[in-house]
């Protein structure tokens, strides 16, 4: 094999030394077979530590209802590089499964956001189609633009790398950092906001904000774990804070 036609960076990672590396993690046993046990591309780099999805997916599964499918796959984290996102087909009691998965796995391999999709995406091999579904994922966050022209767009544009989370609390929280921000429409926006000094074009929207409390409140939710949030006062706060 010369390497996948047209596309030069994937065979870059997959040509080694002359050898096409396939991705499969597999091990030797006595007589000298070879067992293949898993894809590396289905592990999860998190905060340093590797972690099996397929392991993770393993362990939900065997708790799930008989009529509920799973798929646990990985999206970007600002924090810690990648989170793990459970694809569930129906509602679950999401607290009752984490605390029965926290008996046989690590606090770091726990899904932490559940999404219902009304079926899992599959490829015409009949393999589940991990692509697709990372992408609906994704979507949860932006689901209120679906239909709309750019929508597409947007999903290929959120998922495409890695993004800085952060979230705010303050006096009038929500209309501060949107003034900071900026108008939608680099063009619009005033000189001295993020867009206004930054931004170029509005399809590639390089930072959003919530437009409310309940917005934000979705948001916090979705992006952050119990553990990630963290109180801090400024020293100035007293003479610039009613």
């Amino acid at each position: 094999m010369q390497g996948y036609l047209g596309q030069p960076g994937i065979t870059a990672k997959v040509i080694r030394d002359g050898w096409y590396t396939t991705g499969d993690i597999a091990f030797l046993d006595a007589d000298d077979f070879i067992h293949i046990t898993g894809r590396q591309s289905r592990f999860s780099k998190i905060g340093g530590e590797m972690v099996s999805l397929v392991r993770v997916e393993d362990v939900l599964d065997r708790l799930l209802p008989d009529d509920c499918q799973c798929c646990v796959v990985e999206v970007p984290d600002a924090a810690r590089g990648a989170r793990i996102v459970a694809a569930v087909t129906a509602s679950v009691d999401e607290k009752e499964i984490l605390a029965q998965m926290a008996e046989s796995l690590p606090r770091i391999a726990l899904p932490k956001q559940f999404v219902v999709l009304p079926e899992l995406p599959k490829m015409s091999s009949g393999k589940l189609d991990f692509r697709t579904i990372t992408e609906e994922t994704a979507s949860t966050h932006d689901g209120e633009h679906q239909g709309k022209p750019f929508y597409n767009g947007l999903i290929e544009y959120i998922t495409s790398g890695p993004s800085v989370l952060g979230a705010l609390e303050g006096p009038d929280a929500v209309a501060v950092t949107r003034s900071t921000i900026g108008a939608t429409n680099p063009v619009n926006a005033a000189p001295g906001t993020i867009r206004g000094d930054l931004g170029v074009m509005t399809g590639r929207n390089l930072i959003h904000g919530s437009d409310s409390p309940e917005s934000a409140a979705r948001a916090v939710a979705l992006f952050f774990g119990d553990r990630d949030l963290a109180g801090w006062a400024r020293g100035t706060a007293r003479s610039i804070l009613e």
